[in-house]
């Protein structure tokens, strides 16, 4: 595999600079090496003494323009190590030598390296002489992998990620360090990415599998997150969830399956709804608050009076309903939205009269209008609130402790100070 070196060059006693610089290169023994050097350093020590020693090895020059200027100076390190990457040459195939040259000079190229995922730092040390630099024949070549600087700045942005529900993401930038790092390291991100696998499939109402995904998180000794403390709340919530759907999904519905209580689902749909705003995605909030208001009717129908909305026909309470409600002669008489909640109102039920008390009927007109609808309107985040208003309230009468079941549905949000006991 090729390798890339990058080196400062800065200026000082005749001697000790360029020969530093060349024990690097000996030892490093790069395809590719590129000087990076100010107008001051390229006359006094590259054309005089790296230039002739360095005549047989390919190499180029870089020119700082102000080697006192930090972000001038990051940003022309930072395009250097950039066109490497262009090259062909991967971090891990990239090193940097910042013995030589000004404090900004090195500060920028160490800067720029890290930014960009080099992983390889160089610096000649050794006996130092009268002034302050390292004698040339006392020199020793000290090659460091800066682990815990990448590895704390990359876990930072895959916890960011997670924190604004980018779980697959999260997962993605945390996944490298899984393996083949330290333990303190290791442990933490493959926790990290485990958690962000179970809450993708959470938050995408799989819950199945989010249910299978959390029970293979082992519980772990080094967990910086608090994050396996909160998976037996997690996996309870999700459990409850999972059996209303399967439930709900079932078409000869026993009594056996019967969920205990429909709260948790209905706390997660609106946990849901809540998160897709806070992202702006509004018109796929109202679409889950459409969902919930609809599942609310379904759910109350079902367990409270025995009448299936896929097929009302077969309940013992249809001759109650069918002279209320408009039927088609023919085809399909699966009850919609409001004819659910009328439905409801008829046998006596207050979810079916605050339905109606609320005017929802003609907040669903906001969701039909939406492009994930039957129209081409995008809507904002007033049309969200106002639609939010109504189901919460609506929410109010249904039974079952709905607060409680909030806590169950709140997704974790991880201190980003934690990493600080990695470094």
């Amino acid at each position: 595999m090729s390798k890339a070196l990058l080196v400062t060059v800065g200026v000082g006693k005749a001697g000790d600079v360029h020969q530093a610089i060349l024990r690097s290169v000996k030892q490093t023994n790069p395809d590719r090496l590129i000087l990076l050097v100010t107008k001051t350093s390229k006359e006094q020590t590259y054309e005089t003494c790296l230039k002739p020693a360095l005549a047989a090895r390919p190499h180029s020059t870089e020119d700082l323009t102000d080697p006192d200027d930090l972000d001038k100076t990051y940003c022309e390190c930072y395009r250097t190590i950039r066109s490497l990457l262009r090259e062909g040459f991967p971090p891990d195939d990239i090193s940097v030598d910042f013995t030589s040259g000004t404090k900004v000079m090195s500060a920028a190229l160490c800067m720029a390296a890290l930014e960009l995922g080099v992983k390889s730092y160089i610096y000649v040390a050794g006996e130092r002489g009268e002034y302050g630099r390292v004698s040339s024949g006392h020199m020793k070549l000290i090659s460091s992998p800066v682990v815990s600087a990448a590895s704390v700045r990359l876990l930072s942005l895959a916890v960011r990620f997670f924190n604004a529900y980018r779980f697959e993401a999260a997962g993605e930038i945390a996944k490298p360090f899984c393996e083949d790092y330290a333990p303190r390291i290791a442990q933490p991100a493959r926790t990290l990415c485990q958690f962000a696998e179970a809450l993708d499939l959470w938050d995408r109402f799989e819950y199945a599998k989010a249910f299978e995904a959390l029970k293979r998180i082992p519980q772990s000794t080094s967990d910086p997150f608090a994050l396996v403390k909160q998976k037996q709340r997690m996996i309870s919530h999700v459990e409850e969830c999972k059996r209303t759907i399967e439930f709900f999904e079932q078409q000869h519905r026993s009594k056996a399956s019967r969920p205990t209580s429909v709260a948790p689902l209905v706390a997660d749909m609106l946990a849901n709804a809540s998160r897709r705003a806070s992202e702006a995605r509004y018109d796929d909030a109202v679409a889950r608050l459409y969902r919930l208001t609809e599942f609310l009717a379904q759910a109350k129908l079902e367990l409270d009076h025995g009448v299936n909305t896929a097929c009302p026909t077969e309940s013992q309470k249809f001759a109650q309903l069918q002279d209320k409600l408009s039927w088609p002669n023919e085809g399909d008489k699966r009850l919609a939205l409001e004819q659910s909640y009328k439905a409801l109102d008829v046998l006596g039920d207050p979810l079916g009269k605050r339905f109606f008390q609320l005017k929802i009927a003609k907040a669903k007109n906001t969701r039909n209008s939406s492009f994930l609808a039957h129209g081409f309107a995008t809507l904002d985040k007033d049309k969200y609130e106002s639609m939010e208003s109504a189901v919460t309230t609506l929410i109010e009468v249904y039974p079952g402790d709905i607060t409680k079941a909030e806590c169950g549905a709140r997704f974790p949000e991880l201190d980003i100070s934690a990493l600080d006991n990695l470094t």
